[in-house]
C-alpha cells in the first residue's frame, strides 16, 4: 500500500456498540426486502467517472456512460496520481492529483482549468451549496470561490476527512475529533470528541445528524461508526461492524436517508451494510462482488455503485439488491474515488 493511499484510507470514520439499541434518533424506514432484477432506468443521463489508483502503469480517469456502462473515454491530460473526484453544480468534474486539482468539461473531454496555488498533497474535494470548493491537504483546507483559482480562506488543520451541509458548514474529522466550522470562518464553533478516533469518511443527512466512520478503536477494536444528531457533542448511538467487516472506510447516503457502509482492507474482501435512518441493525449485507470497496456512489434512479480496490472493478446494484447487476472492469486498475454526474 503506498504511503498516499495509506493516508487517505485513515480517514475514514465509524462508531458502532454492539448490541446497543439506538435510543430516540430519526424516524425508522420500514424495511423492503430486496426484490430488485435490473438497473433501475435513468431519468436523465448518468455519466460514471472513475480514478485509477497511483499505482496503475498511466494514471487516468476513466469516464463511463449508457445503461449498462460502457467505456467511453479516459482522462490523462493533467491527470497525477488522482485521489478525490467531485462534480460542481454545472457537472464539471474536479481531480485531486499529486500537487494539484483539475478542472473538466464536456464530460471530461475538455481540461478547464489547473488550481495549484498552495497544494502540496491534496487528497478529498468537496462543494458547499454556493459552489465554494473546500480541498483537504496534509496540513490545511483551502476554500475556492465557485472551484476557481481564487482562495477565499485556508484553514490550518491536519484533517483527515471533510464534508459539508445543507447550511454550508464544513465538518473537518481530525485524529480524536470532528470540528464544525460556520461559512466562511477559520474557527470552529463546535468539537466533538465523544466516541471518535480516526475518522476516515463524515456524512450529513438532510436533518443535521452527522455519521462518522471511525477507522479505529471501537468494540472489536476494528472501528465503528458514531451518530450525532445536529449541533450535538454526544453521540446518539454507535454502529459496530461485524468481525468480518472491521474498518468501515466510507460512509454514503441514499435518496431515503438509508446509510451505507463499506468497510474492508487489501486483506480481506470487506461488506457494505445498509442501515435505516436511526438503527444500527443490517437491513441487508451486500458482500457479493465486494472487494475491498474505495468509494460508494448513487445515480438519480438510485442505483449503487461500488469502485473496488483489490479486484479493479466498480460493481453495480439495482436499488435494495445485494447481488451485482453489472461488473464494470474495462479501464479500470485498482480505483480510489468515483463520482456520477446526473
Amino acid at each position: 500500500m503506498t504511503q498516499l493511499r495509506a493516508l487517505a484510507m485513515a480517514t475514514v470514520v465509524f462508531s458502532l456498540f454492539t448490541g446497543c439499541n439506538a435510543p430516540s434518533g430519526p424516524s425508522q424506514i420500514t424495511p423492503r426486502a430486496p426484490g430488485a432484477t435490473r438497473l433501475a432506468a435513468a431519468q436523465t443521463k448518468d455519466v460514471l467517472y472513475v480514478a485509477n489508483s497511483e499505482t496503475a502503469p498511466t494514471q487516468s480517469v476513466t469516464v463511463y456512460g449508457d445503461r449498462p456502462k460502457k467505456l467511453l473515454r479516459s482522462i490523462t491530460d493533467g491527470i497525477s496520481y488522482p485521489f478525490s473526484l467531485a462534480i460542481d453544480g454545472s457537472g464539471h468534474l474536479y481531480v485531486a492529483n499529486y500537487r494539484n486539482v483539475t478542472e473538466y468539461g464536456d464530460e471530461g473531454r475538455t481540461l478547464v482549468q489547473t488550481i495549484s496555488r498552495n497544494l502540496h498533497s491534496p487528497f478529498q474535494l468537496t462543494f458547499d451549496s454556493t459552489g465554494n470548493l473546500y480541498v483537504l491537504d496534509a496540513t490545511h483546507i483551502n476554500m475556492y470561490v465557485n472551484g476557481k483559482s481564487r482562495i477565499m480562506h485556508t484553514i490550518k488543520v491536519r484533517g483527515y476527512t471533510i464534508a459539508t451541509d445543507a447550511s454550508n458548514n464544513l465538518y473537518v474529522g481530525t485524529l480524536t475529533t470532528v470540528n464544525v466550522y460556520p461559512p466562511g470562518s477559520k474557527t470552529p464553533s463546535l468539537t466533538i470528541s465523544d466516541g471518535i478516533l480516526h475518522p476516515d469518511s463524515l456524512v450529513i443527512d438532510s436533518v443535521g445528524n452527522l455519521y462518522v466512520a471511525n477507522g479505529a478503536g471501537g468494540t472489536n477494536n476494528c472501528g465503528d461508526v458514531t451518530v450525532y444528531a445536529a449541533g450535538s457533542v454526544s453521540a446518539l448511538y454507535t454502529i459496530v461492524p461485524p468481525k468480518d467487516s472491521c474498518n468501515p472506510l466510507r460512509l454514503a447516503l441514499d435518496g431515503t436517508g438509508n446509510l451505507y457502509v463499506a468497510s474492508g482492507e487489501d486483506t480481506f474482501p470487506g461488506t457494505v451494510q445498509v442501515y435505516a435512518p436511526g438503527s444500527n441493525t443490517p437491513l441487508r449485507t451486500i458482500a457479493d462482488g465486494i472487494n475491498g470497496p474505495e468509494s460508494l456512489g448513487f445515480d438519480k434512479s438510485g442505483n449503487l455503485y461500488v469502485a473496488n480496490y483489490n479486484n479493479s472493478t466498480v460493481t453495480a446494484y439495482a436499488p435494495e439488491s445485494t447481488s451485482p447487476l453489472q461488473t464494470i472492469s474495462d479501464g479500470i486498475t485498482h480505483p480510489v474515488a468515483l463520482a456520477i454526474e446526473y
